[in-house]
C-alpha cells in the first residue's frame, strides 16, 4: 500500500482488532449456529473476511498485486461493509428482542471497520476513486440541472369550490329536501 508506514501499521493494526473481535463476537456462545441463517449475520462475517484479506499482513498476494487490484479489493469491502451494515439495520428494525444486542454491536464493530477501510482508500492516493463507491452518488444528472418539470400526461382538472372540490361533491350529493343521506331527519 501506498501509505506512510506509521499510518499503515496504526490503521491496519485498529482494522484487524475489529475483524477479530466481530470474528469472535459471532463465534462466542455457539451463535454462529444461531444466527447462520440471518442475512445481517451473513453479510457482516462476509464483509469481514474481504476487510481481512485487504489487511492481512501475510497475504504475499496482496503485496504483489499492482495498485488497481488493491484499490479494488479495497472498494469491494467497503460496498460489502456498506451492506451489511444496511442488513443490520433492517434487522434492527424488525424489532426482535433476541438481535437486537448483536445488531447494535454488529453495526458499531463494521462502522469502526469501514472507516479503516476508507482511511487507508485516502491515504493510498484513492480519493480520485471515491466516487466509485457509490456510483449514483456523483453521477451527473441531466435532469437535476434544470429543476422540477411537471409530469407527463394532461393536467390535472382545476379543482372547484373550496376543500379541494369537496364541497362540491357534498352539493352534488344532496337531495331537494335537504337531507345528504337521504335517511330522514338526524337523530
Amino acid at each position: 500500500m501506498n501509505i506512510s508506514g506509521k499510518h499503515e501499521r496504526t490503521v491496519a493494526e485498529v482494522a484487524r482488532r475489529e475483524c477479530a473481535l466481530l470474528t469472535k463476537l459471532a463465534t462466542a456462545n455457539r451463535r454462529s449456529s444461531v444466527y447462520r441463517h440471518h442475512l445481517f449475520f451473513r453479510r457482516s462475517r462476509h464483509a469481514v473476511q474481504l476487510a481481512r484479506k485487504c489487511y492481512n499482513a501475510a497475504n504475499p498476494k496482496l503485496q504483489r498485486c499492482d495498485e488497481r487490484r488493491q484499490s479494488a479489493a479495497l472498494l469491494s469491502a467497503h460496498r460489502a461493509l456498506t451492506k451489511a451494515v444496511e442488513h443490520c439495520t433492517a434487522e434492527l428494525a424488525a424489532n426482535r428482542i433476541d438481535t437486537i444486542a448483536l445488531c447494535v454491536a454488529f453495526i458499531a464493530i463494521l462502522s469502526r471497520l469501514g472507516c479503516c477501510i476508507g482511511k487507508t482508500i485516502l491515504l493510498g492516493g484513492g480519493a480520485a476513486r471515491l466516487p466509485e463507491l457509490r456510483p449514483g452518488a456523483h453521477a451527473c444528472d441531466p435532469g437535476a440541472a434544470r429543476g422540477p418539470q411537471p409530469p407527463p400526461g394532461p393536467p390535472p382538472a382545476a379543482r372547484q369550490g373550496s376543500l379541494g372540490g369537496v364541497l362540491r361533491a357534498l352539493r352534488r350529493r344532496q337531495r331537494p329536501g335537504g337531507d345528504p343521506d337521504g335517511r330522514g331527519a338526524a337523530l
